[in-house]
């Protein structure tokens, strides 16, 4: 994926930043719990049934608590950058990047936003284990599976090649909530909200995906809820996890899943100032 072309950008405003361009969103950094609210997409406004989309919500302690007193924010380029300092209950420097972002070919129609979340400690040893969800309109979720069939014990080790993914998405059904691990796939899924002609790929690089937890019985919608950083942080040492959501055509949908989930997978690791 590219953002030298995308034609969405960030506008900050004090503590809230708002996109412009091909997606129209709204977002309070100081409330990084609720995510990032999108209100047009290609000029159009979002129907009222997809009141509860919110993309990329991210929680620790004091954030999912309001607690979130402070940040320092600002825009390079495409992406809109916010750092939060330590507290009593969240004793780690959190940095939330968010990027737009555009899609080479056979996805070229795509555009998604992209959030890498930075946690580092001045503590000696310490857990940072933090949360991200997305909310979604009513529809299915479904999950790609490995090309191989095969399970995966663990996530990717970094520098490891990408394992290849299939196109043949499992509909996520029945019990719930629904535990999904390396073992039952890789970090990408399909959303199909009802009645509508797009759907959302969200997807967890391979070295990130630890453990997510979907609802699909929500009143509102789907929930996929993620949790990252579970392993001790050292004093010193930057933890760093990358998300996407990505928009695309129903009609291809999931072929361009599997497209986006092998580009992202084999990208270079991000090595930002955070």
């Amino acid at each position: 994926m590219t953002e030298s072309h995308c034609h969405t950008i960030w506008r900050l405003e004090g503590s809230n930043a708002r996109a412009e361009g091909a997606i129209e969103a709204d977002v309070d950094l100081l409330r990084p719990h609720e995510g990032v609210a999108v209100r047009r997409v290609g000029g159009a406004a979002l129907p009222a049934r997809w009141s509860c989309l919110k993309f990329l919500q991210t929680e620790w302690p004091s954030a999912s608590t309001g607690a979130a007193a402070r940040c320092d924010a600002f825009i390079r380029g495409r992406g809109l950058m916010a750092a939060y300092p330590p507290d009593a209950e969240f004793p780690f420097q959190v940095a939330v990047l968010r990027r737009w972002i555009e899609t080479a070919p056979p996805a070229s129609d795509a555009i998604g936003l992209e959030t890498i979340v930075s946690v580092n400690t001045p503590l000696l040893d310490a857990r940072p284990a933090l949360e991200m969800a997305n909310r979604w309109p009513q529809g299915d979720v479904l999950q790609l599976p490995w090309a191989d069939g095969a399970g995966r014990a663990e996530a990717q080790p970094p520098g490891d090649a990408p394992a290849p993914i299939g196109a043949k998405a499992r509909l996520l059904a029945g019990r719930n909530p629904i535990a999904c691990t390396a073992a039952d796939g890789p970090g990408c899924w399909l959303v199909r909200p009802a009645g509508s002609a797009i759907s959302f790929v969200e997807m967890l690089h391979p070295t990130d995906f630890e453990q997510t937890t979907i609802d699909v019985s929500g009143a509102d919608g789907p929930v996929l809820r993620h949790r990252f950083f579970a392993r001790p942080l050292e004093k010193g040492v930057i933890l760093r996890c990358r998300w996407r959501v990505v928009r695309v055509s129903r009609s291809n949908d999931a072929a361009a899943a599997a497209a986006l989930w092998t580009a992202f997978a084999a990208e270079s690791p991000f090595l930002g100032a955070y």
